[in-house]
């Protein structure tokens, strides 16, 4: 229920903790692909230049479009809450059905709805995609992955992952 506050103890008011129960189901959704050290291969042009700015695909298999208006992106599993997708523009937010969305990890949010507020790690790290509420949708903590590789399922949304020597960004794996 919204605005539910607990009180600890009961009588101290200036001590009260807000909650936020929530029953949606989780959407299907796979991070599918993404490139951490993006230096030639797949540009950037939000803005109007072109910048070669990491990246990470979200590949929905369902047979309805989602928007992820609200959700998270995150490089640290303790902070799901990292990177808030804005809710301003569902045509920029919404990925189809059996569809893809890229989203650059450039720091730069200015840049436009799909931007998010953090880099990843060539070394590497964790990647991830959160509901509106932090929980998990999908995870993936990865290697080292050279420069100009992308990281991805063999298999769009499948269990084995690979470096991929020639990147699809926006589209199928396979």
């Amino acid at each position: 229920t919204i605005g539910v506050k607990a009180y600890k103890p009961f009588d101290a008011p200036a001590d009260s903790y807000n909650y936020l129960l929530n029953t949606d189901i989780l959407p299907t959704l796979y991070v599918n692909e993404f490139m951490p050290s993006n230096l030639s291969c797949c540009a950037d042009t939000d803005g109007g230049i072109n910048e070669f700015d990491d990246w990470i695909e979200i590949y929905n298999p369902g047979p309805n479009a989602i928007n992820l208006a609200d959700f998270y992106f995150s490089d640290n599993p303790d902070n799901p809450f990292k990177s808030k997708i804005p809710s301003s523009n569902a045509s920029q937010t919404t990925i189809p059905a059996s569809g893809y969305l890229i989203f650059w990890a450039d720091e730069q949010g200015s840049q436009g709805l799909r931007h998010l507020n953090f880099k990843l790690a060539a070394a590497g790290e964790s990647v991830g995609l959160y509901y509106k509420d932090g929980r998990k949708i999908d995870e993936k903590v990865y290697p080292s992955v050279p420069e100009n590789k992308s990281y991805g399922r063999t298999t769009n949304g499948g269990a084995t992952w690979n470096v991929l020597t020639n990147a699809t960004p926006g589209a199928s794996n396979n």
